[in-house]
């Protein structure tokens, strides 16, 4: 191995770490809420993932395809978005909608995967348990096609708790369905957990269940997994004071809210009209001090003349979370790839790789309702900042590079 290889693969190193510090305890949960919507993150740029791959196996007309979309994707800057009314989990942020997981079985014969006629669902109440929250756990199976609850046997059920520090196992979860302890109906075949956190327990949370359907025969033995995350520590909170103002033909209305424990945070808010239409969203990542403070929301001013809205509006839905990295990305500046990797290891003794690496604060579900806007009163210009300029100029050299390497 050359030493430019080397660095190289200590650098993809480095890049793995930093990734799996900032997400580990969300990214699984982040995973669900995709793939129940179906598409990608609405506040990434078309193509950011894999645009140079792309344009290696399109060659020219898969760099121009992508300028292409680039060019109608940033008419609005790409932290301030269009809501609409299929970003359920945008929109409804605190909840987890899961679909009910169809049961099969392994013939004992062919060794092949068999689809049983019953399907099953554990629901956590909430996508997040925040401070003192209590999470509830519905557990149903039902028959198709009559969609009727049917009785079962749980065999087993464990909750563990994972972290970038390993996995653990907790204490076990009491599931029931005899009309108490969280439980609304005794003998209506929905099972119930309720789970309220220590201090302790943030990361992600898995539920396993190990149930018998005793309507089948076989006995056999299915096994059905959901999580949720646990955030137990109150970081900070909305206190329900607001300004606005116009600012460049954009509407900005900052948030005041105190903050217990500082550090990097990124919030969102959402923007409806008062008819309950989505509007916008806006997307804030800003550095912390503690005590009070204020967040602007920037709603960019096309936004209102493309969604065809007047005022007044509502603010609702506003949430954040803080980042608590072990390492900063700007220790590593000017740093030899030895260097880099003895940081890496000394970062794991540091406090902070021992104390969650995301939390989450309260949500602000409240209204806070604008003054009498009309669209006039916003600029329909389309955004236009370095960060657009970059990108495009990168698509530009793409396709200059695709073009020499064709002739």
């Amino acid at each position: 191995m050359n030493s430019k290889q080397k660095i190289m693969l200590i650098t993809g190193s480095i890049a793995v770490l930093l990734i799996a510090i900032v997400a580990f305890t969300f990214i699984r949960t982040s995973d669900k809420r995709g793939e129940q919507q179906g598409r990608r993150d609405i506040f990434s740029p078309p193509g950011s993932e894999d645009a140079a791959g792309e344009t290696a196996e399109e060659g020219i007309e898969g760099a121009k395809r992508m300028l292409k979309d680039y060019m109608a994707w940033s008419v609005y800057p790409q932290s301030s978005r269009p809501l609409l009314k299929d970003y359920e989990d945008l929109i409804d942020h605190s909840t987890l909608k899961l679909r009910p997981t169809h049961m099969v079985h392994v013939d004992p014969v062919t060794g092949k995967l068999v689809p049983s006629a019953f399907s099953c669902l554990a629901q956590p109440q909430k996508h997040s348990v925040i401070g003192g929250d209590q999470q509830v756990i519905t557990l149903w199976c039902n028959r198709a096609p009559d969609g009727k609850f049917v009785p079962i046997k749980i065999v087993e059920a464990t909750l563990s708790k994972s972290t970038p520090l390993g996995t653990q196992r907790q204490p076990s979860p009491n599931l029931n369905d005899l009309g108490e302890n969280g439980d609304e109906k005794r003998g209506d075949n929905v099972y119930t957990m309720t789970w309220k956190p220590t201090p302790s327990d943030w990361g992600d949370m898995d539920l396993t269940v190990k149930l018998e359907i005793p309507e089948e025969k076989e006995n056999r033995v299915y096994e059905l997994t959901t999580g949720f995350f646990s955030s137990p520590r109150l970081i900070a909170e909305f206190t329900g004071n607001f300004q606005e103002k116009i600012v460049d033909g954009s509407l900005i209305i900052s948030a005041e809210l105190n903050v217990l424990t500082p550090g990097l945070y990124e919030f969102h808010a959402n923007l409806f009209n008062v008819g309950d239409e989505p509007v916008a969203i806006n997307r804030v990542k800003k550095e912390m001090a503690g005590g009070k403070q204020w967040v602007d929301f920037l709603f960019y001013g096309k936004i209102f003349h493309d969604r065809d809205v007047n005022g007044p509006y509502v603010l609702t839905g506003l949430r954040g979370e803080r980042r608590n990295l072990p390492i900063n990305p700007t220790e590593f500046a000017g740093k030899s790839p030895e260097q880099m990797e003895k940081l890496m290891q000394e970062s794991l003794n540091r406090p902070e790789a021992k104390q969650p690496n995301h939390e989450v604060m309260p949500s602000w579900d409240k209204q806070y309702k604008t003054q009498d806007y009309a669209i006039s009163d916003f600029s329909n210009q389309p955004y236009d900042g370095p960060d657009k300029r970059e990108r495009i100029k990168m698509y530009e050299d793409q396709i200059r590079e695709a073009e020499t390497a064709s002739r």
